[in-house]
């Protein structure tokens, strides 16, 4: 899996758009970027894709509820 493309958001600057192999994957604050290193053209395991869909984005989405 690779990290096609890091886009910041238009109404969150602090947050960016992740795409794996050409697709949106999520959406994390860009300190949350910074911490798994991820950059473009980065190869990226299953495993810490799975973990940040699964930990930070399902957390911060029960955050808001």
């Amino acid at each position: 899996m690779m990290v096609t493309e890091i886009s910041k958001q238009k109404r969150d600057p602090n947050k960016a758009n992740v795409f794996i192999d050409g697709v949106f994957s999520f959406a994390l604050h860009t300190q949350d970027i910074a911490y798994f290193k991820l950059k473009e053209g980065q190869e990226v395991s299953e495993e810490v894709v799975a973990f940040i869909q699964d930990n930070l984005v399902y957390m911060k989405a029960l955050h808001w509820l």
